[in-house]
């Protein structure tokens, strides 16, 4: 079983290819799927072990001269397993000027974080290393051997860097915040390809029906053997607290709702993408987003595993249509208790609802609208201080937050790969703080805004049962707005694939007035209540 490509309703983005001329996504729309390209370079190498070219347990100084002594003992299985210690990233993704010799200047030149083979460290510059060697071992070019050795073999057609010559009416424009940002090979690129900091380790674009012929490719013997794959999803390396390990280009996942789980994903900030492989039920999903945020994909991919096992899942509610008069008696400005206050406009054939003001970032944020919470209070300032603790280098109090669930070196480690990932694309820090948090039932969780050189980060701290429970990067804080359709004459209910939250609102009328008198959010600890102003504006 296989998703064919993912079309979203209701949205007034997510759907579209192109939100400027209103494209919607479909079977073929053309998306980069950032870091799932490691798996084609995992298969590459071999694919190259298969005719006896190479060996995953060849040194790196096999295939280059005057390597550093720190850097001698990597071997091919290192890089293939994020394991020989170089850092995540050591460039722009696109550095046009990132040639494969340059590149390895800078590589050989790097510092490692730890010796060979000591710790898992998650890093794009060992997947771009080992991109190098298979153009040295093949004598072709890294898109062209995977295309004549992997991707003609399994029927995809639709692949690849710039050998499907894709057209612009096929590729999925990337959006960052609701701009636009663009295509990722419409960015500045080598003859060949992107430079050597993106390529062989993301940026392969591909659509939907060629996941599911690589799906199937790989359930044969054609493009990989039987030992070739048993080294390919083995759990070579441990991703940090014996839960997920990494292959080569894969991530096994032994124990996912009682099943076995291959996949990865991938983004650039831009583009996402995520697939996820249960081998022994025969199914596959594979989703796409061209939104600035993982949530999308990883919703999506998330309740279709649920729906496809049998486990609950949040369904998008049953709505009716209103017409444009019908909606436009919403419209207007509301205030609240606490003087906040919520704007609604129409937007199609929905609502938009934005908020200002704690109480109603709060409730379209899907929290209850209580007021002041110790707990909240607590978790912010603790999230807060630990963050700030490692920053300045001392993980000690994450490591303790989590129960010292995760050996404090692995920890640092992952913690330290991803303060330098964010380092090197918004630049150097400057100052966090805690913007907002949120209970729900139990957990609370808390948005840390860090500001950068160049741009505003989020990290997302869970907590329950006086845990960190899990941290996430982030877009943003949630609550700005939310879109609303009508499922009665005056009940609408949010959807959105960012958030499993749902935001039910209702509208109040006066005998003889066809503007509502207020609008009620409707939360398990009962309603809020927002008075329309005079005139429905500011």
């Amino acid at each position: 079983m296989a998703s064919a490509g993912w079309s979203w309703w209701p949205g007034r983005t997510g759907s579209r290819s192109r939100r400027e001329s209103g494209r919607q996504v479909t079977a073929g729309t053309v998306f980069s799927t950032g870091s799932i390209t490691k798996q084609f370079t995992g298969a590459a190498i071999l694919k190259l072990e298969m005719m006896g070219r190479l060996s995953v347990d060849d040194p790196m100084t096999d295939y280059f001269d005057s390597v550093p002594a720190d850097k001698q003992g990597i071997t091919l299985h290192h890089l293939l397993t994020h394991t020989a210690g170089f850092p995540g990233a050591i460039g722009d993704d696109f550095d046009a000027g990132a040639t494969a010799d340059r590149f390895m200047q800078l590589t050989l030149g790097t510092e490692l974080g730890s010796a060979p083979g000591v710790r898992y460290e998650y890093s794009n510059v060992g997947f771009s290393i080992l991109g190098i060697i298979v153009e040295r071992v093949s004598g072709m070019g890294y898109e062209e051997f995977l295309r004549e050795h992997l991707f003609e073999p399994a029927g995809m057609t639709r692949t690849g860097y710039l050998l499907p010559r894709y057209v612009d009416a096929e590729l999925a424009v990337g959006y960052r915040d609701g701009e636009r940002w663009g295509s990722v090979i419409r960015k500045p690129m080598l003859s060949d390809g992107p430079g050597w900091h993106l390529r062989a380790n993301g940026g392969i674009h591909t659509v939907a029906g060629d996941m599911y012929r690589w799906y199937r490719a790989l359930q044969g013997e054609e493009i990989l053997s039987a030992d070739a794959k048993e080294k390919y999803f083995a759990p070579h390396a441990d991703e940090g607290g014996g839960e997920s390990f990494y292959g080569y280009g894969w991530v096994t996942v032994p124990d996912y709702m009682g099943r076995r789980l291959i996949t990865h994903n991938g983004g650039n900030g831009i583009f996402t993408a995520d697939f996820r492989w249960f081998p022994d039920d025969e199914v596959m999903i594979f989703a796409a987003s061209n939104l600035s945020t993982f949530a999308p994909v990883d919703n999506v991919t998330r309740d279709l595993t649920r729906l496809l096992f049998g486990s609950p899942v949040t369904l998008p509610p049953e709505t009716i249509t209103l017409d444009a008069e019908g909606l436009d008696r919403y419209t207007g400005i509301y205030r609240m208790p606490d003087e906040g206050l919520v704007e609604v406009e129409r937007a199609g054939g929905h609502l938009l609802v934005r908020g200002s003001g704690d109480l109603a970032r709060n409730l379209l944020a899907g929290g209850g609208g209580a007021g002041e919470d110790p707990a909240i209070e607590r978790y912010s300032r603790r999230s807060e201080e630990i963050l700030r603790k490692a920053i300045a280098g001392d993980f000690t109090g994450i490591h303790e937050a989590l129960g010292g669930r995760m050996p404090l070196e692995e920890l640092a480690s992952e913690e330290q790969n991803w303060m330098e990932m964010r380092e090197q694309r918004y630049g150097t820090y400057r100052d966090l703080e805690a913007a907002f948090a949120l209970r729900q039932g139990m957990r609370v969780s808390v948005w840390i805004a860090i500001e950068y050189e160049r741009e505003t980060g989020f990290i997302r701290y869970d907590w329950g049962g006086g845990e960190l429970m899990g941290i996430e990067l982030v877009r943003g804080i949630p609550g700005a707005e939310a879109e609303l359709y009508p499922v009665s004459a005056t009940n609408f209910e949010s959807y959105s694939l960012q958030s499993p939250v749902q935001v039910k609102i209702g509208f109040e009328f006066v005998e003889g007035d066809p503007t509502p008198a207020a609008l009620f959010f409707t939360t398990d600890r009962g309603k809020v209540r927002a008075s329309r102003r005079p005139g429905g504006s500011g």
